[in-house]
């Protein structure tokens, strides 16, 4: 990584994104407000993760202080992380909580911040993703928790990969809009669940609306987890292929069933699909193809050192979607991160990171690569 990190203010984490038809950068982020704001259920108090917030003071008519917590686990640790929680003048603004919510960004990567919704600190698209429902707080909610795993851009249309609910999914599925991520569906009849490896799909993105891709398939990754809740036990990855104009149809999928001599085998059937060799994740991670080196790349956010002791990223390789994949690297830092699908250059690509040992929000990196002959 040879330049600063830039932080863009929007509070949330995962940041799956693409670039669509309309040049702007799409992302989604999960468990947030995906703005520099106090986060509330009711709309007239802060509300926390787990259970509304105690101790807060109203500042200013609609502007609240937050004090920390004995206990600071969860979203009260990221939130303190990355806004000010100590000084007793500083307030913030409620913005409803959302289990996962959608931006959209214009202009160069990483300076988004000097676009307009940025400036106003306003960038939302949508929220509740794919479609509104309960929020996750009780006692008198019910939980939904979709989460994003990956978004592509294809063609007029976005197509979404969630999965419910978060960490141990019981369901993988997509969903799609036509307005630009203002309005989703949800695609029912999904077979992705149970014990099935594709319940948390990551779409390989391939440029601006996909424009890279040269043989008609859209390629995902998946894995059965959104993180391996004891850090351990990497998740092996599996890959799947659609034709482009039926990512939204579940029997039209093909599972990589088999590798011989480096010449992939396909089966409509994912009980079949194989692990890809060298690959491996202790959380969601991302893919896309590289045009200027001309390799796919998967970055994982959280992976551990040889002898265990210790968490950071690492970044993956590969000449084709089916391997062999390699590791190219690690990567500083212990989080959820996601290539970001524009602004890639010759050797280099922007990656985006939250929590962890990041703050709470948007984070914007860029890894440079040097590619041996």
């Amino acid at each position: 990584m040879t330049r600063d990190v830039v932080t863009l203010h929007f509070l949330g984490d995962l940041w799956a994104n693409t670039w669509a038809d309309d040049d702007r950068l799409y992302l989604s982020w999960g468990d947030g407000t995906g703005r520099r704001c106090a986060p509330t259920i009711d709309n007239r108090e802060p509300g926390a993760f787990v259970s509304p917030w105690r101790g807060f003071t109203k500042v200013a008519p609609g502007c609240f202080h937050i004090p920390p917590q004995a206990r600071l686990d969860g979203f009260w640790k990221q939130f303190c992380r990355t806004l000010d929680c100590q000084t007793p003048s500083a307030c913030y603004r409620l913005c409803p909580f959302t289990d996962s919510g959608l931006i959209a960004l214009s202009g160069p990567v990483p300076d988004f911040a000097k676009t307009e919704c940025a400036q106003a600190g306003d960038c939302i698209v949508s929220r509740d993703l794919p479609t509104p429902g309960a929020l996750p707080f009780p006692p008198n909610y019910v939980s939904k928790n979709d989460k994003c795993a990956s978004l592509l851009s294809l063609g007029k249309r976005l197509y979404y990969a969630g999965f419910t609910p978060n960490v141990d999914p019981h369901e993988g599925y997509v969903a799609l809009s036509d307005d630009h991520g203002r309005t989703w569906t949800k695609v029912m009849g999904s077979p992705w669940t149970g014990a099935c490896p594709f319940r948390v799909v990551m779409f390989v993105n391939m440029g601006r609306n996909y424009d890279q891709n040269k043989d008609g398939y859209v390629y995902a990754l998946a894995t059965r987890l959104e993180l391996e809740k004891t850090f351990s036990e990497p998740q092996a990855l599996y890959l799947a292929r659609v034709r482009k104009g039926a990512v939204a149809e579940y029997g039209k999928y093909e599972y990589l069933a088999a590798l011989e001599n480096g010449r992939p085998s396909w089966s409509l059937e994912s009980t079949r699909a194989i692990p890809l060799a060298g690959l491996s994740t202790l959380a969601t991670g991302s893919a896309i193809y590289h045009a200027g080196i001309g390799r796919y790349l998967f970055l994982a956010g959280v992976m551990l050192s040889p002898r265990g002791e210790k968490r950071h990223g690492a970044l993956f390789e590969a000449p084709n979607p089916w391997g062999p994949w390699k590791l190219a690297g690690e990567i500083p830092g212990d989080n959820i991160s996601a290539f970001v699908a524009k602004g890639s250059g010759p050797g280099s690509v922007f990656f985006t990171s939250a929590g962890g040992t990041e703050t709470y929000e948007l984070n914007i990196g860029r890894i440079d690569m040097e590619v041996g002959r």
